[in-house]
């Protein structure tokens, strides 16, 4: 019988490869090991914050198109409504209500009314009150909430604006620390103007004028005044 070349024995081969790996593990000490796991854990910590920022500025920029596209809404629902932007009784809603009114005719996708970098699940509902017929959004207390992520100046279409005066933007900011976070990013917001374009803002002075801080009624005139608001302060 034929025996096959002693240098194709896949037994001999395994035994060979097994010898080679305890040579090569017998090569490190204790300390090179530990030195090459902590120089694995320094890269860890320098990549893994590099790949939440960039995750952070993918959620950012769906953010800016969710804006845009309730610019565009705006825009469209000003046609059939007499040039004015969408508005509820100012008694009867919160301010971010106002915007549900541009679901489903003027915007097809309640999603855009939700920041990615939130937890939000926006529903939207009709009611009657005083016999006036009313949208609203979810709860904003429950988990998750069921609003949208985005503040809103209902009073928009009664001020003196210009196309950068500010409309909407991520909620909440501080109406006393210009350098706060909103609830939605770090380090700034993404806010919608006047004339449908966004943009990212790291201050709250984020309108026409350097003195209007848009998360709050004080600081400039009552007509120019951009106020973002969640809820009415009314």
């Amino acid at each position: 019988m034929r025996q096959k070349p002693e240098g194709d024995n896949p037994r001999k081969k395994r035994k060979e490869v097994k010898s080679i790996m305890r040579k090569w593990l017998s090569a490190f000490t204790l300390i090179e090991l530990l030195v090459v796991i902590a120089i694995i854990a320094i890269l860890a910590g320098m990549l893994l914050p590099a790949l939440a920022r960039a995750r952070e500025e993918g959620r950012r920029a769906v953010c800016r198109s969710n804006l845009s596209q309730i610019g565009k809404g705006c825009l469209a629902y000003q046609e059939p409504n007499g040039d004015f932007f969408p508005y509820q009784d100012v008694n009867l809603c919160q301010e971010h209500w106002c915007l549900s009114l541009l679901y489903p005719n003027f915007t097809d996708d309640i999603n855009i009314y939700r920041c990615p970098s939130t937890n939000a699940d926006p529903r939207i509902g009709l009611s009657y009150t005083a016999g006036m017929r009313r949208s609203s959004f979810g709860s904003m207390t429950s988990n998750p909430p069921q609003c949208t992520s985005y503040g809103y100046d209902k009073q928009i279409h009664f001020r003196d604006v210009t196309p950068g005066t500010a409309v909407a933007g991520d909620m909440d900011g501080s109406a006393t620390d210009p350098d706060s976070d909103t609830t939605n990013h770090k380090g700034g917001q993404n806010m919608l103007y006047f004339d449908g374009h966004v943009k990212w803002a790291q201050s709250n002075y984020a309108s026409q004028n350097t003195l209007d801080n848009v998360y709050t009624s004080e600081g400039w005139s009552q007509d120019t005044d951009a106020v973002i608001k969640c809820e009415s302060t009314d």
